[in-house]
């Protein structure tokens, strides 16, 4: 798991979840990050192919909920907040090398 904070105004909190199908939780951290600052989590957090749901709060407001589907490839999920035009956006996504 990989978690950003794009936003170069202000620090955030991040509560990250991630849960199998059967409404397992595999993950549950909570960071705060400084304007620019990184947290990639020690071991892969998803290690089996499956559909996984990930969910992110950030600063205890703003949530955000996506379904991601781990196949025979490598996935990354990375989580990022930036700020445009006094706006906060938070984005989930997922790559597959």
């Amino acid at each position: 798991m990989y978690v950003a904070n794009l936003d170069d105004e202000a620090p955030h909190t991040f509560s990250i979840q991630v849960f199998t199908e059967d409404d397992e939780r595999l993950f549950n951290k909570t960071v705060t990050l400084q304007p620019g600052e990184s947290y990639r989590s020690p071991s892969p957090v998803i290690k089996d192919r499956g559909s996984y749901r990930v969910t992110v709060t950030v600063d205890g407001a703003v949530t955000k909920t996506r379904n991601v589907l781990v196949g025979y490839t490598v996935t990354s999920v990375s989580v990022s907040t930036l700020r445009r035009d006094g706006e906060m956006w938070m984005s989930i996504s997922e790559t597959t090398a």
